[in-house]
């Protein structure tokens, strides 16, 4: 655990995911793509249609979204960016107390998402298991469990736990398990 330590202390404090960008889609892709070609052959001819097309494929390429967690400053902000700039409001970590490990289905959705561990405790039968085909996520939890945020993926189930307790120390967030509190409406 303390090579862990070491070999993360120069890791910068602010996570960031992507979740999608134009490249998850290759159609997308090439169609954004010409667009591109086509308005840089315009802008070649002097037509200013390709400079209009050449922006739109440009922001196109480069789009995508994601989240940002400051672990210094403990914020985080849901982005979008454009052209390589970001664009989202910070929001406050306060709200998150708890951390969690859970087996994710594919498209990285938490949707429907496996809870694999109760604690540190647990690590050896959770490895023993049935879980070790896909992929693992870790994430702050708010106090119902309905709001999570993404801080990693990884599709080794270790050592997605040795990173759940290094984020949970860094983070000062108890591990709990996946457990949504059920909401029922009263007359």
């Amino acid at each position: 655990m303390e090579e862990l330590d070491q070999s993360l202390a120069n890791e910068p404090k602010i996570i960031s995911n992507v979740f999608a960008t134009v490249y998850s889609n290759w159609g997308v892709t090439i169609l954004v793509a010409a667009f591109a070609l086509i308005g840089l052959v315009g802008l070649i001819d002097g037509n200013l249609l390709g400079l209009v097309l050449v922006a739109i494929g440009g922001a196109g390429l480069t789009f995508n979204y994601g989240a940002d967690v400051d672990v210094n400053n403990n914020r985080y902000r849901d982005f979008t960016s454009v052209f390589f700039m970001k664009f989202g409001a910070w929001k406050s970590l306060n709200l998150y107390p708890y951390i969690t490990v859970l087996k994710t289905n594919k498209g990285r959705s938490a949707f429907g998402a496996i809870p694999i561990m109760a604690g540190a405790s647990t690590l050896s039968s959770t490895l023993n298991a049935d879980y070790s085909d896909g992929e693992f996520g870790i994430y702050l939890l708010n106090k119902s469990h309905y709001q999570k945020i993404e801080l990693e993926i990884t599709n080794d189930l270790k050592k997605a736990n040795e990173r759940l307790n290094y984020f949970s120390k860094t983070m000062n967030k108890e591990i709990v398990t996946y457990s949504p509190v059920r909401i029922s409406k009263t007359r």
